[in-house]
């Protein structure tokens, strides 16, 4: 009989084995450290591209809300010119009242004080003689937009000058305006 030796072969066969299990061993390894730095290299991409879009956001934000302080100061200085425009427009339909009433106005005849709350304009003044304060009672009938009022109290005071009080009532029409 013969004898045959396959210890060899059987050592060749072991070693083919474990150099195969080691192959895939290795290509499990390799694979896993690859899928670990895809994954990594993934994640941070997305923390880069939410780092980019919430500083883009908070820039846009930025930006909108100084537009917004900027349109409220425009309007804050739109409002303001028109107030002015309106106070403009009221000083001159105020000239054109007190301007007759100021030509009117005897010599000898001054005002002191003009006050107005809705509807009447209260004159304080002093006239240096009766004449004077009868030709004053003339002229404020002449007034545009008003019609004489009751008349205050007629005093004389330590120098001898008459101080006057009249009141001027707003006509309807007049008071309609603005």
């Amino acid at each position: 009989m013969y004898m045959v030796n396959l210890l060899p072969w059987r050592s060749h066969r072991q070693r083919r084995h474990n150099r195969c299990w080691c192959g895939v061993s290795v290509a499990t390894v390799l694979t896993l450290l690859t899928t670990t730095l895809l994954c990594r290299h993934g994640i941070q991409v997305e923390q880069r591209v939410i780092y980019l879009t919430q500083d883009a956001d908070a820039t846009l934000f930025a930006a909108l809300n100084r537009r917004h302080a900027e349109r409220l100061q425009a309007q804050q200085r739109l409002q303001q010119q028109i107030k002015r425009e309106q106070q403009r427009a009221a000083t001159r339909e105020w000239q054109l009242t007190l301007t007759p009433l100021a030509e009117q106005m005897p010599d000898a005849a001054w005002l002191t004080q003009l006050h107005y709350q809705p509807g009447k304009l209260s004159l304080t003044g002093f006239a240096t003689s009766l004449a004077a304060l009868s030709r004053l009672d003339g002229a404020l009938s002449h007034i545009p937009g008003f019609h004489p009022g009751t008349a205050g109290a007629t005093t004389r005071d330590a120098q001898g000058r008459w101080q006057f009080q009249h009141q001027l009532i707003e006509d309807a029409a007049h008071a309609a305006l603005p």
